[in-house]
């Protein structure tokens, strides 16, 4: 059997220290004493160390600005020896959080008094003297763990002596440190056994833990206690490299308090130290550096062997025989790889360098060993961790759960880098070859119609940003329908309320406040209004639910609801769909089934900028008409062609959609305006093959036009303008959506 790893702290004589390394060496230890520290210079201890040929070293507290500093550095030396257990065999310095939080559970006290009598200096001379003055009966030796209390902390095992008042102290001294070399072996036997799970010789048990009549036997804590000391003191670990930080310090400090030791890479580190968080550096667990200006930090069989060790006896020998400790939990998030390339101007080195190498491995590595190993791989799911580990929960059914989102994100993320690489421009490859994956994600009543069936499919590797907080089931028309009402209000920086029915927007605006684009929207058709989706670009607030009043809706979609909206909502509108999900600014490629096969293009994304736009009347648009103007384009986009739309200010007024010729459009958007098409501004997708809609829009009382231009006929067209006495713009870019 693989050698457990002791590392020992004394500050004298040093013989306990070496009744440890008799029993090692006569094998009454499973165990090897690989260091020796020690805090004070020329003390007799090293003398034995360095006849043992044990690494040894001298750590002295002058030598730093104060306590927490100097047990930091002492930390920091111990670490460097990946100790199973730390021995404190007559160290005369108390330990603070500094050291023991990075090595929870592992650092073991030999004191000789029994629990709870003469803590601190000068035991013996103590007890030698209450049995003179006040006769006391008896004292004794106990091993404990180390808490930042003086000796105090769970007891492994204490056996008293019993006193003699007439006895010279040097000989109760004798007695007392022959005990000790006892107990400190059978201390530590004990800590190991807990430490890796086994249980230790059976032993008697009596409500005094340490009974006169029975001086000469060891006494451990009980069966049901130990088992609690154990569950409680054994320590876990948790590695932590990431570049997101957000809550990271939070989630660092709740692991602590669920008697985690943590490791961090470089940065993430840095962060924890310089918030107070106690932890150990990973090239102190290494015992490398980070290397080529860290890109290699975590590529370390320490790290992954740690990670992907099954708990069974064979992979706990290697492990130990090697020095190393098994990892429990890994958190880790990537370099921003598919963000820095949306960037303008990138560079390929820049690019190049955002391709994380070491996430990812360890990202695969704990997922892998998700039987054994928690993987967190994003900051969304510390709190359900946390909660977990506090509840005592069987871990297996999470942990399979965040092992399938880490795959998940590494082939999202190897997408990415691999169609970067091909030199995709935009979604849509120039490769000869397109490969989609998707997998079902749940079947659905029925498609459009009762009699068609459907299912949601989504493509593999990558997750649903959306969270459904009440509400009936999501249907297939509510799911076409609210994904066109998200992309729609996503075009918006100042808060929008969309309101779409068959996927075309029968009501649109934005406003300061989200409830009064709600009641601008709502103005622009509320007949239509009936049973359609509503979409936001901010949080749903109390007074925008107020605005929606009683209105039957079908879905509401925004990026969350305050939690009074959403309990009024959840008891006023218990059918309605209640959707959270993040403004969607680029869905991705648009894919269309037909016959003979599957047509993939880019979204329609170009962007709305009227400075690049031409005026081609002869009257000018002042700043309201270039507002109104350009809130109308964004939208006139996002509905069925041929498609027309009215708009005054920041409120759609009228809508013409789908309809077979460009003047019907304009008809209908007309119809659709009524009145509130005097003074209005007109998108139109595509340009205007004959006057014929311009005259129309005219005679509603419409000022400005905006439309792409090309048509064959451009000229009669702005002359119709000029001579109706409009603003007509071009753009070059045209709208068509099928």
């Amino acid at each position: 059997m693989t050698r457990a790893r002791l590392v020992v702290l004394a500050s004298g004589h040093g013989s306990n220290l070496q009744a440890l390394v008799d029993a090692c060496a006569e094998r009454r230890l499973d165990a090897d004493v690989v260091a020796v520290l020690t805090n004070r210079a020329g003390v007799y201890a090293l003398e034995r160390a360095h006849a043992a040929g044990i690494p040894h070293h001298t750590v002295l507290r002058r030598d730093f600005p104060g306590r927490a500093a100097f047990d930091g550095a002492l930390a920091k030396h111990v670490a460097l020896h990946h100790p199973d257990i730390i021995v404190l065999a007559g160290w005369m310095h108390v330990l603070g959080p500094e050291f023991l939080d990075r090595f929870p559970g592992r650092v073991i006290n030999l004191h000789p008094a029994l629990p709870g009598r003469f803590p601190g200096m000068n035991a013996i001379a103590r007890a030698w003297e209450a049995a003179r003055d006040e006769g006391l009966a008896e004292t004794g030796v106990m091993v404990h763990y180390a808490v930042p209390e003086v000796d105090a902390g769970p007891v492994l095992v204490a056996e008293a002596l019993p006193l003699d008042p007439a006895e010279p102290l040097d000989a109760l001294e004798a007695r007392v440190h022959a005990l000790e070399h006892r107990l400190v072996v059978e201390g530590t036997r004990l800590a190991l056994a807990e430490l890796w799970g086994h249980q230790p010789p059976p032993r008697s048990w009596e409500d005094d833990p340490v009974a006169p009549s029975r001086a000469a036997t060891p006494r451990i804590a009980a069966p049901t206690d130990r088992l609690h000391r154990s569950t409680s003191m054994t320590p876990r670990r948790a590695l932590l490299s990431v570049y997101d930080k957000s809550g990271l310090v939070d989630f660092a400090r709740g692991l602590v308090a669920q008697r985690f030791e943590l490791i961090a890479s470089g940065g993430t580190a840095r962060a924890l130290t310089a918030a107070g968080v106690p932890v150990t550096e990973v090239a102190d667990v290494t015992g490398s550096p980070e290397v080529l200006g860290g890109r290699v930090k975590t590529l370390h069989p320490a790290i992954h062997a740690g990670i992907l060790s099954r708990r069974s006896p064979a992979d706990r020998t290697e492990l130990q025989s090697q020095g190393f400790r098994p990892i429990d939990l890994v958190v880790v998030n990537l370099y921003p790889f598919a963000d820095t390339i949306a960037k303008d101007g990138v560079t390929e080195a820049e690019a190049i360098e955002q391709i994380d190498i070491g996430g990812v491995t360890l990202l695969r590595a704990a997922a892998k060993n998700w039987q054994h190993v928690t993987i967190a791989p994003s900051p969304d799911r510390y709190d359900e961790i946390l909660a977990a580990l506090a509840a005592g929960a069987d871990m297996l059914p999470l942990n399979r759960r965040l092992a399938l989102e880490a795959f998940r994100q590494t082939a999202r993320y190897d997408r990415a880098i691999a169609g970067w690489l091909a030199g995709e421009a935009g979604p849509v490859s120039a490769s000869e070859r397109l490969e989609l994956s998707f997998e079902k994600v749940q079947d659905l009543r029925y498609g459009e119609n009762p009699h068609q069936k459907a299912a949601l499919y989504r493509a593999v590797g990558t997750t649903s940003p959306l969270e459904q907080l009440g509400g009936k089931e999501l249907s297939f028309n509510n799911l076409v329908d609210l994904d066109a009402a998200r992309a729609l209000v996503a075009e918006f920086d100042r808060p929008t309320i969309a309101i779409v029915k068959h996927t075309n927007p029968c009501g649109l605006a934005s406003a300061e406040l989200l409830h009064d684009a709600f009641v601008n929207a709502l103005a622009g058709d509320p007949v239509s209004a009936f049973g359609s989706i509503v979409a936001a670009n901010r949080p749903v607030d109390m007074a925008t639910v107020d605005a929606i009043g009683k209105l039957f809706v079908e879905v509401i979609v925004a990026p969350g609801f305050t939690a009074d909206a959403l309990a009024e909502l959840r008891a006023k509108k218990k059918a309605c769909r209640l959707i959270a999900a993040p403004v969607a600014r680029d869905p991705g490629p648009d894919v269309k089934r037909i016959a003979d096969g599957v047509l993939i293009q880019d979204t329609d994304r170009s962007p709305v900028d009227p400075a690049t736009w031409q005026v081609v009347s002869a009257k000018r648009p002042d700043a309201a008409d270039l507002a109104a103007l350009a809130f109308a384009w964004r939208a006139v986009k996002h509905v069925k062609s041929n498609a027309i739309v009215l708009a005054r200010g920041e409120e759609l007024v009228g809508v013409g959609a789908g309809q077979m010729s460009r003047v019907d459009a304009v008809e209908l958007a007309v119809k659709r305006a009524g009145e509130r098409a005097a003074g209005s501004v007109l998108a139109s997708d595509a340009f205007f093959p004959f006057p014929d809609g311009v005259e129309v829009a005219a005679a509603a009382g419409v000022r400005a036009i905006v439309q792409p231009g090309g048509s064959i006929r451009d000229g009669e067209v702005i002359a119709a303008a000029d001579r109706l006495g409009l603003v007509m713009l071009t753009t070059g870019v045209r709208h068509f959506k099928h």
